[in-house]
């Protein structure tokens, strides 16, 4: 029999906030779905999105679940489904299309995000001749995707807080309702990638002739939305003043102050993308952002009050990046891994801070998955030639979220105990997907028994 698992390296016990057990696939209350496989986990400061793909009557359909606090409107409208703002420690269907006057038979959820308190669904359509229903937010003709937010608006994350638009929704406000944001898609437009940090949101949208163009939203105070903070500007800088760049920080060059909004509506931010060249990756931090280029270059802009961007667009032959709240991750192509930013909790993985260098898994192994969480680390890795494969993690753990049975952060990488877990030896069992979040660890393991 082949069972799928959903496990929690311990979730953060936040206020109110139930552990979220162990989910066998498929949900409870639901029909059997043997190849049912989970695209997506993300999860913030108290809920959490779960994304999977189920296949009913030979047809496969993505299904959007939810879990944990409600008080903000992050897990679509209050209702008796979510016993109001009660946590909900179970698994649960999310709609964010009725409310809108959308179908479930003609939409179906393709990517989801948070930031700390609200979320973002990337919906697809299934059908050209969908009817949008009377809804003043449906989208326009001929648009195949659309991005649906709900939650809090604490920095415009919701992306209407334009007082000239119909449904703005002031900052430091939650929505009553999901809305949907105007990211200017057009017909044949689809979001590739779309990532929350804190405070801040950024989205690969490409065309339908594949070009791509970056739009960005939330925070904008420290840069978070503003590509002239980039690793190349902070590096000029620290080398010009002999210091850290201070360029996010609202400083730039010898001092001069530099004014920027707490927030941005949706904004298109220009990157130097070289011909043949495309958005591979992106993350985020709490106020900084990365995007990783098919060329294996790295870019990064926003706060660099830790160095997490210092020199960053020395970085080549990158194979994957990752961001924590306030340091920066990188996955070489070779194998190699490098850390830089903050050290306060040992999430770098090695002695010292800021400085981009290299922190080392356990001999005999290989890194070819590199996940980043609030402060803490996450590396698949294989040995013996692919034989083998494991989970190590590193880094900040105050709540659990390293799954090592305790509490106390680690300075290096070391591996998880599948076993302690539940996954006997000899069992099958294979790693299939990897997440991080708000202090907590996602681990999909596919058994065979």
């Amino acid at each position: 029999m082949r069972v799928q698992r959903l496990v929690t390296a311990l979730h953060r016990p936040l206020r109110r906030c139930p552990l979220l057990p162990t989910l066998s696939l498929p949900p409870r209350g639901r029909a059997p779905a043997p190849d049912a496989s989970i695209l997506d986990v993300v999860s913030s400061s108290t809920h959490s999105l779960l994304l999977l793909s189920t296949a009913t009557d030979g047809t496969r359909r993505n299904l959007l679940l939810g879990a944990g606090t409600n008080t903000m409107g992050q897990l679509g409208p209050r209702c008796a489904l979510w016993e109001e703002t009660k946590p909900e420690g179970r698994w649960k269907p999310a709609d964010l299309l009725g409310p809108l006057g959308l179908s479930h038979e003609d939409w179906e959820p393709v990517k989801v995000a948070v930031t700390w308190t609200t979320s973002f669904v990337v919906y697809r359509k299934l059908k050209d001749d969908a009817v949008h229903g009377a809804s003043a937010a449906a989208p326009s003709e001929g648009v195949r995707e659309i991005v649906v937010s709900c939650g809090s608006n604490d920095f415009g994350e919701l992306g209407v807080d334009d007082p000239r638009r119909e449904g703005h929704i002031p900052t430091s406000r939650a929505s009553a309702k999901p809305t949907i944001i105007e990211l200017g898609l057009d017909k044949g437009d689809a979001v590739e990638v779309i990532k929350g940090g804190q405070r801040h949101v950024l989205a690969v949208i490409a065309d339908a002739r594949g070009k791509q163009r970056l739009i960005g939203w939330g925070a904008a105070r420290r840069g978070e939305l503003d590509p002239s903070t980039t690793a190349d500007a902070a590096s000029s800088s620290t080398s010009a003043g002999g210091g850290r760049a201070s360029g996010s920080m609202g400083y730039k060059g010898k001092g001069k102050a530099v004014t920027r909004p707490a927030s941005l509506p949706p904004t298109t931010i220009e990157l130097p993308i070289g011909e043949g060249q495309r958005i591979v990756g992106i993350a985020l931090g709490a106020s900084h952002s990365l995007v990783h280029f098919s060329d294996g270059r790295v870019i990064g802009w926003g706060s660099n009050a830790k160095g997490q961007i210092t020199d960053l667009h020395s970085a080549s032959h990158v194979a994957g990046v990752a961001a924590t709240w306030g340091g920066t991750y990188v996955l070489t192509r070779s194998g190699e891994l490098w850390s830089q930013g903050p050290n306060t909790h040992s999430q770098l993985l090695r002695t010292g801070e800021n400085p981009r260098r290299r922190f080392e898994l356990p001999e005999g192994w290989n890194a070819d998955r590199l996940v980043a969480g609030s402060e803490h680390i996450l590396v698949h890795a294989t040995s013996g030639g692919g034989d083998a494969e494991g989970l190590f993690v590193g880094g900040w753990n105050e709540h659990g979220n390293l799954g090592q049975g305790d509490t106390a952060d680690r300075d290096r990488l070391v591996p998880v105990d599948l076993q302690a877990h539940g996954l006997s030896a000899g069992s099958g069992a294979k790693i299939s997907g990897v997440w991080a979040g708000c202090a907590s660890s996602w681990l999909w393991v596919d058994a065979t028994t």
